[in-house]
């Protein structure tokens, strides 16, 4: 019995050996699950490389597009505030009050300097006369000017 089991076993490795390969017009369905395993692992390769491609483009043109955006922010202050300052000088409404003016047109900020003008009242745009000579109730003599030239004298 020992006998038949080892020719059975010789003869079943044997047969393997001998196998015939698979006929060529049937497919080798080993041969080609590794190679569809092979394409697979390629195209996600692929893949993750046309992704890291992508994010890196909308990375730079995400950048992009935030710097073209504050740079349109900035612009329209600087001609906000370049419209307010031309009204206030227009107006003669103090540089210090220019940034209060509201509105979006040149129309609306001019209309509401004339309201905050009425606000503050009438300005007094006379400078106060300083006078040239000695104060009141000085003696003749005793302005600064003389007061100097006496002290050189010593």
């Amino acid at each position: 019995m020992a006998e038949e089991n080892e020719k059975t076993a010789e003869t079943a490795e044997d047969e393997k050996k001998t196998a015939p390969p698979p006929a060529e017009d049937g497919p080798d369905v080993k041969a080609m699950a590794a190679a569809l395993k092979k394409a697979n692992k390629e195209a996600e390769t692929t893949r993750l490389k046309l992704k890291q491609y992508e994010d890196r483009d909308k990375t730079e043109m995400d950048k992009a597009a935030e710097k073209a955006t504050e740079a349109e922010q900035r612009a329209l202050t600087a001609e906000r505030s370049l419209l307010q300052y031309r009204v206030a000088a227009e107006k003669n409404l103090p540089a210090k009050l220019a940034t209060r003016l509201t509105g979006d047109t040149e129309a609306e900020m001019a209309a509401d300097a004339d309201e905050l003008l009425a606000e503050l009242g009438p300005r007094n745009s006379v400078t106060p006369k300083v006078p040239a000579g000695p104060r009141e109730g000085q003696p003749a003599g005793e302005d600064m000017n003389s007061l100097i030239r006496e002290r050189m004298r010593r």
